[in-house]
């Protein structure tokens, strides 16, 4: 019989440790082989020209973005009168540069219209181009808060960056209530709100977003005409008062260095009531009506038809070759530059105030180097060249300055025509001091020559 080989005697205590040993090198090797595994397949997200897989890519589903809502803050208390504003923003927009000092009121002021919404930089390099401190822009209420409470900040802010630095001084011109603030509104019609404390409201947002920034406020446009002022009541200077007393008490609370300047009134010689009221009446209703107890300065426009700055109404002129017959065949001072500026001292002299007025309106239309003719309501423009247009823009602003009782004058406008496409069928495109493709019309030659003493 053939015995078996002899086999290794391994003691109990030692296969337990060599059990182990294995366990554990079997437990490391794979862990190592997952981890390489695992970069391999998915390598580290910061690795050069790594490419997300399908482990990388985040599948929750992207939030919709929307503008976070206006939601104004409690009312401001004003404890000179105990009374109180409507709350607006705290302010979101910081400027670069500080403002410029306050507006010394004794000086006068040299201002002009602009659109800053296009190319704004461009535009108020143009500006410094003719040298003058002040620029206004119309603020159409409609355009910026569309839904109520909601305001949309972009393009003001982009209004204001431009400006930074600069060391301009702002006259905004509020106007266009928006169909949510309006009673019955009206396709195509300029209304003014319901509730005179939205447009307050309004304004105070503005103020308290922009401090320091907005030197004097405008509160609505031409509220003599019924296409500026559409309402259930129809026209009237004791509705426009109450709007204005409203939003100057907001102004005045908020920020009391800002002059507070009346509507503009259009020189009309229509006063029927309800297509429109001949200005000097509805000024002197307003007054009537205690406007002059909510202002630092009276609103006042002209647009110039085809006089010079320095003719009256009732200086007995003849022009056969004239296009636009309306001052010379029915004389009447809404005609005439010179009769209504002075006119509206008369009236603010007479009811024993010595409040100043500021021309925030003013100019003369040409149609010399458009394509085109104006509409028959502007015919006017027909009658005047560039030249004219030039000399009697320098005129008025020489004739301004040198009245005591006008405190500042605001040219009508710098850059309507090219921005509007240079269309003579849009009034505006006729009194812009550069041609429709942008060039300098001899205006905007004279004006920038033109020494001014502010």
């Amino acid at each position: 019989m053939v015995n078996p080989p002899n086999r290794l005697r391994i003691k109990r205590s030692q296969a337990w440790i060599l059990m182990l040993v294995w366990f554990f090198v079997v437990m490391l090797v794979g862990s190592l082989t997952f981890v390489f595994l695992l970069w391999v397949l998915s390598p580290p997200s910061g690795a050069p020209g790594n490419q997300p897989g399908i482990a990388d890519v985040d599948t929750t589903p992207t939030p919709t973005l929307t503008p976070t809502p206006f939601v104004p803050p409690p009312p401001i208390e004003d404890p000179a009168n105990g009374g109180s504003t409507p709350g607006a923003s705290p302010s979101e927009f910081v400027p670069a540069a500080p403002p410029p000092p306050a507006w010394d009121r004794d000086r006068f002021a040299y201002g002009i219209e602009l659109r800053l919404e296009f190319i704004p930089e461009q535009t108020l390099d143009m500006v410094d181009q003719i040298e003058l401190s002040w620029v206004k822009q119309q603020i159409r209420w409609e355009f910026y808060e569309r839904s109520e409470g909601q305001i949309e900040w972009d393009l003001l802010d982009a209004y204001f960056a431009a400006l930074d630095g600069r060391n301009k001084y702002v006259l905004l011109s509020f106007n266009a209530a928006p169909d949510w603030a309006v009673a019955e509104p009206v396709d195509g019609a300029e209304s003014p709100p319901e509730d005179a404390e939205d447009l307050a409201r309004f304004i105070g947002a503005m103020l308290l977003r922009y401090p320091g920034q907005i030197h004097a406020v405008e509160v609505w446009n031409e509220p003599n005409l019924a296409r500026e002022w559409t309402s259930p009541e129809g026209l009237s200077a004791d509705d426009y008062v109450d709007l204005l007393a409203t939003a100057s008490e907001t102004v005045r609370t908020i920020d009391p260095s800002i002059i507070v300047i009346s509507a503009g009134l259009s020189p009309t010689g229509v006063d029927d009531g309800v297509r429109a009221i001949e200005d000097t009446r509805y000024l002197q209703d307003m007054i009537a009506a205690g406007a002059l107890d909510h202002v630092d300065c009276v609103g006042v426009h002209h647009n110039g038809f085809n006089l010079p700055p320095d003719v009256a109404w009732d200086d007995d002129l003849t022009d056969d070759a004239a296009v636009f017959q309306g001052p010379f065949t029915d004389p009447h001072p809404s005609w005439s530059f010179e009769s209504t500026i002075s006119g509206a001292n008369q009236i603010v002299q007479d009811a024993g105030s010595n409040t100043p007025l500021c021309v925030t309106e003013f100019g003369w239309a040409t149609a010399e180097d458009m394509d085109g003719s104006p509409t028959d309501a502007y015919a006017f423009a027909l009658d005047n060249t560039l030249d004219e247009q030039a000399e009697w823009i320098v005129e008025a602003f020489n004739s301004l300055r040198d009245r005591p009782y006008v405190q500042m004058a605001f040219l009508f406008n710098l850059d309507f025509s090219p921005k509007v496409g240079g269309d003579p069928q849009e009034d505006t495109a006729l009194y812009s001091l550069l041609t429709p493709n942008g060039g300098p019309r001899p205006a905007f030659e004279a004006l920038r020559d033109m020494p001014k003493f502010d």
